[in-house]
């Protein structure tokens, strides 16, 4: 698995989509990641307000299911 934590891509990827959920006037954002190994990828999305609220496995056929991880971002909310 690649190591986003240093190029800044949630960062960017995660302006794009405030953007467009301000633009179509959203209530509720989420996006799924993978929590795994320090947890560096979950506390990439916090940085720009996303929120954690739950975790979710993936299963995949002949293979141990995958962790998984939803940050929330409620644009009408004060936790911009």
């Amino acid at each position: 698995m690649r190591d986003f934590t240093e190029t800044g891509l949630v960062l960017r990827r995660s302006e794009d989509v405030r953007r467009e959920a301000v633009r179509r006037n959203a209530d509720l954002v989420r996006v799924d990641c993978y929590p795994g190994g320090d947890g560096a990828l979950v506390r990439q999305y916090q940085a720009p307000g996303f929120t954690p609220v739950t975790t979710f496995l993936v299963e995949r056929p002949g293979q141990p299911p995958r962790p998984g991880r939803l940050p929330e971002w409620r644009p009408n909310s004060r936790q911009r």
